[in-house]
C-alpha cells in the first residue's frame, strides 16, 4: 500500500521563501553559514568556501509570487535558485553585461565585508556594484573583482554603460500618494536614477518648478514633487513615513533640487519620530 502523498506547503511570504532557501543552502557543500536579515527577509548573507557573499531574493520572490496557485512550482523555483546561487558563488569570471551600479543606504551595503562601494552619492546613500543573473541578484566584492582579474575602471565603466542602457526605458509615473517617480523595468535599479541627476533637472523643467522635493526611501524609485505645490512638503513627509513601513526602506531624508544643482541635496532627515533640517 502506498503512503499518503503530502503536497508541499505554499510559500506565502518573503520570510517563508527565505526559510526554504536557507534550509537548502545549509545542506549544501562549501556553505558554512547563512544569515537572513532581520530587517529584510529578502537579503541573505552566506559564507561560501570561507568567503562572505550577500544575495538578494528579489528575483525569486517575484517568480514565486506569480506561482501562488502552484506550491509545487514555487518549490521548483527555490531549488533552481539555490542551484544558481551555488554556481554563481563558485564562479570566478564576471559577466560584465550583467553588472550594474546600485544606489542604496550605507547601512544596507556596508556590512558586506569588502563590498565594491563608490560614493557617497548624496546624503546617506552610496553606490555599490551588483550582479544581475537570471535567478539571483548579488553584491560584488573586491575579492570577486580581483579573482576575475578586472580593473576598477573596467568594471565600473561596464556598470555605468549597462545603467545608461537601462535608463533608455525610464518612464515617469504617478505614485499612490500623488508624487511622481522615474520607473525602470528593473525596478531594483530605481534609486540609481540619482547617478544621472540631469533626469531630475529635465523633470523639474517639465513641471515648471523652481525646486523639487525628492524622497529616496523606496529602492524602486525616487519620488519627487514641485516644492511650490500646495502641501508639497507634507506630501514628501508622508512619502518618507509610508516608506518606513515597507520592506527595506532606504534614505529617510527629504532632498531638494534647484536649477544649477549638480545633484539633489539633503534638506531634512527623519529620526526619533521627527523631521530635522540638515545643517
Amino acid at each position: 500500500m502506498f503512503g499518503l502523498f503530502k503536497p508541499p506547503e505554499a510559500l506565502a511570504s518573503p520570510a517563508a521563501i527565505s526559510a526554504a532557501v536557507t534550509s537548502k543552502l545549509e545542506a549544501a557543500p562549501k556553505v558554512s553559514h547563512v544569515v537572513v536579515s532581520a530587517e529584510d527577509p529578502s537579503r541573505l548573507d552566506v559564507t561560501f568556501d570561507g568567503k562572505e557573499r550577500r544575495f538578494f531574493l528579489d528575483n525569486l520572490i517575484a517568480l514565486v509570487a506569480n506561482e501562488a496557485h502552484s506550491p509545487r512550482s514555487q518549490h521548483r523555483h527555490v531549488r533552481e535558485y539555490v542551484t544558481a546561487f551555488l554556481e554563481a558563488a563558485g564562479e570566478k569570471e564576471i559577466d560584465l553585461s550583467r553588472v550594474y551600479p546600485v544606489v542604496r543606504h550605507i547601512d544596507y551595503i556596508a556590512p558586506v565585508g569588502d563590498a565594491a562601494i563608490q560614493g557617497p552619492v548624496t546624503g546617506d546613500l552610496v553606490c555599490a556594484l551588483m550582479l544581475d543573473s537570471p535567478k539571483t541578484l548579488s553584491s560584488l566584492t573586491q575579492d570577486m573583482i580581483e579573482e576575475a582579474d578586472l580593473a576598477h575602471a573596467e568594471i565600473w565603466g561596464a556598470a555605468r554603460y549597462n545603467l545608461n542602457a537601462a535608463l533608455k526605458d525610464v518612464a515617469e509615473m504617478k505614485t499612490p500618494l500623488g508624487m511622481r517617480t522615474l520607473a525602470l523595468e528593473r525596478n531594483w535599479l530605481g534609486l540609481s536614477t540619482l547617478l544621472t541627476p540631469d533626469l531630475f533637472q529635465v523633470a523639474r523643467r517639465d513641471l515648471g518648478a523652481e525646486m523639487l522635493f525628492l524622497v529616496a526611501i523606496n529602492r524602486n524609485g525616487v519620488e519627487f514633487v514641485d516644492a511650490a505645490e500646495p502641501g508639497a512638503f507634507e506630501l514628501a513627509q508622508a512619502a518618507v513615513l509610508e516608506g518606513l513601513k515597507q520592506d527595506h526602506p532606504q534614505s529617510a531624508c527629504i532632498y531638494t533640487l534647484s536649477d544649477g544643482d549638480a545633484s539633489p541635496e539633503p534638506g531634512w532627515f527623519f529620526e526619533n519620530g521627527e523631521f530635522y533640517a540638515v545643517g
